[in-house]
């Protein structure tokens, strides 16, 4: 399976990983990064509860 390095500041910290296409960016805070206070609401993008900025 292919995979992407990508390049991400959180909460201040660079992070460089490798992940699969995909991942959703909610998935990777949340299993990859260990912070769980991340949540998806609808997990259909409309709510606006899954926005990062």
């Amino acid at each position: 399976m292919p995979v992407l390095r990508i390049a991400l500041t959180v909460n201040g910290v660079p992070v460089i990983r490798t992940v699969e296409p995909r991942t959703s960016l909610a998935d990777f805070l949340r299993y990859d990064l260990e912070l769980t206070g991340t949540h998806v609401g609808c997990e259909h993008g409309v709510c606006g509860a899954c926005t990062v900025r």
